[in-house]
């Protein structure tokens, strides 16, 4: 009776590592499929990613080598020249604004070593800018123009007329820009510095531009 229960148990077990033995490696097959199948697929999605990278990238590539070169217009002679001459006239318009620098006084200023009564004002004048003086010396008014800026001009928008009672003239100074007098010998009509709609009316004699820095005159034919 114990050697048939042994030899059952025997069978059994030698029945039970066979089935296991079968088991182990079906599923040792089962798994190596499996992975098989997940590297090809993997493979296959990486091909995939590589392929769309390369597209990207050539597609940038293409795009940058389209756009257009930036190019500058060049700008004209005649361009240019309008903008100096606009640059030019703004600021010839700066030079000649008002700018109240000093208080003049009315009565006798002493300039270039003579003596020069000065006003304010002009009867009729209508622009509030016309300043009058009179003086009685041998100098014509192209040697004193800049010192007699200097001392009486309160602002570049000015218009001063001088009569010289020695030499018979009316001399009209006014400000062509921040480095330029512009000085008319004008001949002396009587009676004309007590009213604007007379004065500067005579016939005009000569034309200078007086440097204000340093006083030398041009005579302008």
């Amino acid at each position: 009776m114990k050697k048939k229960i042994i030899v059952v148990m025997l069978a059994i077990t030698l029945v039970a590592t066979y089935i296991t033995g079968c088991s182990a490696s079906t599923y040792q097959d089962s798994y190596d499929e499996a992975k098989k199948q997940v590297d090809e697929q993997a493979a296959e999605m990486q091909k995939e990613i590589d392929k769309k990278v390369d597209e990207i990238m050539n597609g940038d590539k293409e795009s940058e080598a389209e756009k257009p070169e930036k190019q500058t217009t060049p700008t004209s002679d005649s361009e240019s020249k309008s903008v100096k001459q606009d640059e030019t006239e703004k600021t010839e318009e700066e030079n000649t604004e008002k700018t109240e620098t000093k208080e003049i006084t009315a009565g006798a200023h002493d300039i270039a070593g003579a003596t020069f009564y000065f006003s304010k004002s002009v009867n009729n004048d209508v622009t509030g800018k016309w300043r009058i003086s009179t003086v009685n010396t041998s100098m014509s008014a192209e040697e004193y123009a800049a010192e007699y800026y200097k001392e009486l001009f309160a602002s570049n928008d000015e218009i001063h007329g001088i009569v010289n009672f020695a030499l018979n003239t009316t001399s009209r100074i006014t400000v062509l820009d921040s480095k330029t007098l512009d000085v008319a010998i004008i001949e002396y009509v009587d009676g004309e510095d007590h009213d604007a709609k007379e004065l500067f009316s005579g016939m005009t004699l000569a034309n200078y531009q007086v440097n204000i820095e340093s006083g030398k005159a041009e005579k302008i034919e």
